[in-house]
């Protein structure tokens, strides 16, 4: 063959090559919503990864002349996370690749970094709705957690202070207040126009017509809530309700291809080592939206 030609064989270490070199890029222009609120963690393995949530030091006590300084202890409390792997695969005939001379390769590439993205993103969302239950055995978002409207209700200045002063008067484990600031108002479709309207500043004519909520708030829309309930999260950093994470620090998707020896076919399979998990309730709150 002439140099610089390809034959069948070359073509799985062409395209795997090809495609993880482009993939991260392509991942990462489509970064997806739920990494605006959740915590990225390390996940060292798939087996259960415990987060520890510890109290707050002892708080201070006056010391007497000749006194000692008296010990206290720190309250604790854990959750588990478990990474899964995830894995999609394509077989491509021989005579389509070379005919397609090949520009397929950054095809494949951008469509297994958008969907892995995509994927991840339903995840995360499908926790949000679920609700899923934490080690005290009580859902994520409930009344014992302070945490949930009483009733749903539109996105409202009142409503929207309502939430956010269950954010504020959330406690460390050891009752201290954690004054939480709100972050971001996150939102499905059916609820981006009154989310944007109390968001949006205007020029009142007098005091009684100031939007105090103007901005205080970044919006977060995703179409993967496709009801009406909206939530304020605080800053991941200062509260994590929902932590992701990738085994080994292999963020995105992982691709690989072989050829069939019997047919000739070239096999991309693309793996996904991810996890997603709800470890504290503190950080967040939730409206069932009306």
């Amino acid at each position: 063959r002439a140099v610089g030609a390809h034959s069948t064989s070359d073509l799985p270490l062409l395209l795997a090559d090809a495609a993880n070199k482009a993939l991260l890029a392509n991942y990462q222009v489509a970064a997806p919503t739920y990494r605006k609120w959740a915590a990225r963690k390390p996940f060292a393995d798939f087996k259960d990864h415990q987060f520890l949530r510890v109290g707050d030091f002892p708080s201070f006590k006056e010391i007497n002349e000749g006194g000692e300084v008296r010990y206290g202890t720190i309250s604790e409390n854990a959750e588990k996370v478990r990474a899964r792997e995830f894995g999609t695969g394509i077989a491509i005939g021989r005579r389509a690749l070379i005919n397609d001379d090949l520009s397929a390769l950054s095809d494949f590439s951008s469509m297994i970094a958008t969907q892995a993205a995509a994927f991840e993103n339903q995840q995360a969302y499908s926790l949000l709705a679920a609700n899923p239950k934490l080690s005290d055995n009580v859902d994520l978002f409930h009344a014992t957690h302070a945490n949930l409207a009483s009733s749903p209700s539109t996105i409202d200045g009142t409503n929207v202070a309502l939430a956010v002063a269950q954010l504020r008067a959330q406690k460390s484990l050891d009752g201290l207040p954690l004054n939480l600031q709100p972050a971001y108002l996150v939102v499905g479709p059916a609820r981006e126009v009154a989310a944007r309207q109390l968001l949006a500043s205007i020029t009142p004519t007098k005091s009684s017509d100031v939007n105090v909520w103007s901005g205080f708030a970044e919006l977060v829309v995703d179409a993967n809530i496709a009801d009406n309930a909206w939530y304020i999260f605080s800053a991941p950093g200062a509260a994590p309700t929902i932590v992701y994470g990738y085994v080994g620090g292999n963020e995105g998707p992982q691709v690989r291809s072989e050829r069939d020896f019997d047919t000739q076919a070239v096999k991309v399979a693309a793996s996904l080592d991810f996890a997603v998990g709800a470890i504290d309730f503190r950080g967040a709150v939730k409206n069932a939206g009306a």
